[in-house]
């Protein structure tokens, strides 16, 4: 499973499951089943699954991180929270994506909850607490689902838009439409990209 410039999606399958299962699969109605994952499997027998978790998510356009009320409570039988503990895969996903730069994050809240705050948060993943967050819930879930689509079309869509250009034999120049100046030859300077959510250039910081 790989997923070059698809959506990726971050969760705690004891919380959000049902959640997350339903999500998918609009999803991947809209983008294409092969556009999205969920599900980390290590593939070769020889694949460690951090190695998996870094090929995968690190190949993502856009990481969803999916957010419940529950998400860093405790779960464990000696009391320990699950975001901050040793192997916690949810923490590593989450850190693999805030260190790509290429790699958009999205904070997704359900079920009423909360964004965490940097103080709540592991330091190695305090820079989720920048991201703008998005809800979903039950009550307004078309909605919500309709503005996570359109957020992501923008993280995707400039990845891969067709272009709309004619081939022309070679040597000849495309003129100009009446009315229109030639395009100039030089390269155009690179624009950043504008998202309908927030970017928040986040530094890499040594653990």
């Amino acid at each position: 499973m790989t997923i070059e410039n698809g959506i990726f999606i971050s969760y705690r399958p004891e919380h959000t499951a049902y959640i997350v299962g339903r999500l998918h699969d609009r999803l991947a109605e809209h983008f294409g089943a092969q556009q999205i994952a969920r599900d980390i499997e290590t593939g070769d027998h020889g694949t460690a699954f951090d190695e998996r978790i870094e090929e995968v998510v690190a190949s993502s356009a856009a990481v969803l991180a999916i957010i419940s009320d529950r998400w860093l409570l405790n779960r464990n039988p000696g009391g320990k929270r699950p975001i901050g503990v040793p192997r916690d895969w949810v923490q590593l996903e989450i850190e693999v994506a805030l260190r790509r730069a290429g790699v958009v994050v999205i904070p997704v809240l359900i079920e009423g909850a909360k964004m965490p705050g940097e103080q709540e948060l592991p330091y190695s993943i305090k820079g989720l607490a920048m991201c703008n967050a998005m809800h979903l819930s039950d009550l307004s879930w078309d909605d919500d689902v309709d503005k996570l689509i359109a957020a992501l079309e923008e993280v995707l869509r400039p990845r891969g838009a067709a272009s709309t250009t004619k081939a022309l034999p070679s040597g000849a120049q495309a003129e100009p439409a009446a009315g229109v100046s030639a395009p100039s030859t030089s390269p155009p300077a690179k624009r950043p990209r504008r998202l309908g959510l927030r970017w928040m250039d986040l530094r890499r910081r040594k653990s």
